[in-house]
């Protein structure tokens, strides 16, 4: 009976534990997937092995990405560019932060900065990548907006500056 009531218990610890895990996982899976970031997982090769909601989101794809390859998505001219980047990463893994052009299935294109992890397995065997993207489209047209604003503000003090001058010449 003791024997029993010890197995008993270590099934009961044992579905506790389970139970706990379950729980856990599926936070952190409701974490993931409302996430206002595009996370992925990939392979050096740049085939998908997950992507979140914000992910699928991001390129107006509605069903599974898994086996997709992401690359696919940088519009063609960008393509052979971010491919060298990230094949020198495949060789030689380390966090990269990178900014690169999507292409939208709806055509559009968008900058996004990725910020890329290497994922080791057992004997530091690389596996794969995550990646966490932010839409920085925004933002880069602001940049862009505020430094002609400086070069005609540049000009405009050039010009008063050349205008006074004038004056006592």
């Amino acid at each position: 009976l003791e024997m029993l009531t010890a197995e008993i218990g270590k099934i009961v610890a044992h579905l506790r534990t389970s139970g706990q895990l379950r729980e856990r996982e599926q936070l952190y899976r409701s974490l993931v997937e409302t996430l206002n970031l595009a996370l992925c997982r990939w392979l050096p090769d740049t085939t998908l092995l997950y992507a979140n909601e914000k992910y699928r989101r991001t390129f107006g794809v509605k069903e599974r990405m898994e086996g997709r390859r992401w690359l696919d998505f940088v519009p063609a001219d960008r393509r052979t560019e971010t491919a060298a980047v990230y094949d020198e990463l495949a060789r030689y893994p380390r966090v990269l932060t990178y900014e690169h052009e999507v292409r939208l299935e709806r055509g559009a294109v968008r900058t996004y900065q990725w910020i890329d992890t290497p994922i080791y397995g057992q004997g530091g065997k690389l596996l794969e990548f995550q990646s966490v993207g932010v839409d920085i489209t925004d933002r880069k047209a602001t940049e862009a907006e505020l430094r002609d604003l400086a070069r005609t503000l540049e000009d405009r003090v050039l010009e008063r500056t050349a205008e006074v001058q004038a004056l006592y010449d």
